[in-house]
């Protein structure tokens, strides 16, 4: 067996900039990453170099590094090797999730390049991931830091809560919106959570602050995602790499979706409509493709994408009113202006 070619995935050069604070900091996390390769396979450690390679934001470990940083110490010159070791662990968690996605939909296609479980079985695509959330498992210990480590471990069952949350909602179209958020809030906010919170925790911050930052964390998370639903709708294959309306034609109905719904004039003719069309799913593809096609349009031409970003915004600006107990700092600019990013992204 061998992995998928690696393809590089720098962050866009508007989201390097932002990130220059902790640029060194980062630097520190790949290698932690890199270093930690020991398997003793041969197949698993050109997979895990691979994923690696590939890159992606670093959104979330860039979050602990900045969140760390919040408050200025007297003495410190960098950033604690235990802030560093759950950044690593923080990424690897991530990487591990989306390797284990690909296997639960069927994707053949990540960041533009072939996912792993499009070259190997899915058998041991699976155990590919159980390996990176093994790893992550020994970036988190290497903090030391026993209430990180019992967030962390929260954070996992919040991981596997969502997915099957999301599993049962599969081809819902009627799903209550705050089912939606419950679902998000598990799948994607609880490693921003994890991120921010365990940065204030090893850096000894005080009760209110460590809350303060772990709503930052959970307020992002549901921003980021709804944003990445939108773009579902909205995005070009080019950015995404994949194509737009992945997710309905995978059965997984967000935010934009519901909204669409919800604001239609006749509700029942159209649910109507949908469940006709998903008849095609199994036994026409090509048939549910098309409908799928049909549908991603009338959302965006709908007020749904317009009322998606609405609530981005809000969640984006209830994140940014946690930071008003730190001081003014490049940190707290950064973190500022990445809010304002993440409701631009393109991919």
């Amino acid at each position: 067996m061998t992995g998928p070619p690696a393809a590089a995935s720098p962050p866009s050069p508007n989201l390097m900039s932002l990130l220059e604070p902790v640029a060194g900091d980062l630097a520190r996390v790949e290698a932690m990453m890199a270093h930690r390769d020991v398997t003793g396979l041969q197949s698993l450690r050109k997979a895990y170099r691979d994923i690696l390679a590939r890159g992606g934001k670093r959104l979330r470990p860039a979050m602990a590094l900045l969140c760390a940083g919040l408050v200025p110490t007297r003495d410190a010159v960098e950033l604690p090797d235990s802030v560093i070791s759950l950044a690593a662990a923080v990424e690897m968690l991530h990487t591990a999730t989306l390797v284990h996605d690909d296997v639960i939909d069927g994707s053949a296609l990540r960041r533009g390049a072939p996912t792993l479980n499009s070259v190997w079985p899915q058998g041991s695509t699976v155990l590919a991931g159980n390996y990176m959330f093994g790893q992550a498992s020994h970036f988190i210990a290497l903090t030391g830091h026993a209430r990180v480590i019992q967030v962390f471990s929260e954070t996992l069952r919040e991981l596997v809560e969502g997915e099957i949350l999301q599993m049962h909602a599969m081809h819902e179209f009627q799903l209550a919106r705050n089912s939606y958020f419950h679902r998000i809030a598990c799948k994607t906010s609880s490693i921003f959570r994890v991120a921010t919170e365990g940065a204030a925790l090893l850096q000894s911050f005080s009760a209110d602050r460590v809350r303060r930052l772990k709503q930052f964390g959970v307020r992002f998370g549901l921003a980021f995602q709804v944003v990445d639903d939108i773009l579902d709708y909205t995005g070009d294959q080019a950015d995404l790499g994949k194509p737009a309306g992945s997710d309905l034609l995978s059965g997984h109905c967000t935010l934009p979706f519901f909204l669409y719904v919800q604001g239609h004039p006749d509700r029942e003719m159209l649910i109507a409509d949908i469940r006709e069309a998903s008849s095609y799913r199994n036994r026409e593809p090509a048939v549910w493709a098309d409908r799928i096609r049909s549908f991603v349009a009338d959302v965006c031409a709908s007020d749904a994408i317009r009322e998606s970003y609405r609530v981005a915004r809000g969640h984006v600006d209830a994140g940014l009113a946690c930071l008003d107990l730190f001081p003014d700092s490049e940190g707290r600019q950064a973190l500022t202006a990445l809010g304002n990013e993440i409701l631009r992204r393109r991919a």
